[in-house]
């Protein structure tokens, strides 16, 4: 049953999961993402603050998940804010928008509605499912801007040099791919990283 307490989700999008088997659910329309260690039969708060809003404590519609156990940060494809947002683990209070939060566009500091993003382990680079862009965008760490990596922003088809609402990345172990999953289209592609 839908609901906004700890032990309920509204419309749950991304999931991630750690070493420890701890799942991490982006509960969309409570604009948080919630925590749950095994067994328990409620979630703690692990990023957002459940209202929804654009300061750095605050996620309008939180999709895409992605975890870096590593360095300890969640990545999280803010949706409605048109930003990525990265939380240290541990620490919910506050976010840092490492791609986008330029207002929604199609420039090269803009994301339209990202769905999910990936963080590649051997350079930090951030890869965007920027889905109303048509897009997948690299950010590379610090940078203020993104590149154009896969589509063509605003062009919708089933040709194989564009996407039709790109809506997952991630990359293969050694990252010499990245699939994308396109929600229109209704398939996933697999493309060779330079």
């Amino acid at each position: 049953m839908p609901g906004y307490t700890n032990n309920t989700i509204d419309e749950s999008i991304g999931l991630a999961v750690d070493s420890q088997g701890n799942i991490y659910v982006s509960d969309k329309v409570n604009h948080r993402v919630m925590k749950w260690t095994p067994n328990a039969t409620s979630g703690t708060l692990a990023a957002g603050t459940g209202i929804q809003g654009s300061t750095n404590q605050q996620l309008s519609y939180p999709y895409g998940l992605y975890l870096d156990e590593d360095n300890s940060y969640l990545y999280i494809a803010d949706w409605n804010n048109h930003r990525i947002q990265r939380y240290r683990l541990g620490n919910s209070t506050i976010g840092t928008t490492v791609a986008g939060g330029n207002g929604m566009g199609n420039g090269s500091n803009q994301l339209n509605e990202p769905y999910d993003v990936c963080v590649s382990k051997k350079t930090g680079d951030i890869y965007i499912a920027d889905k109303g862009n048509q897009r997948i965008q690299r950010w590379s760490p610090g940078a203020t801007s993104g590149i154009t990596i896969i589509g063509t922003t605003g062009i919708n088809t089933i040709d194989d040099g564009f996407l039709n609402a790109p809506s997952n990345v991630i990359l293969n172990n050694n990252e010499t791919y990245l699939y994308v999953s396109e929600l229109d289209n209704h398939r996933v592609k697999r493309y060779r990283l330079p």
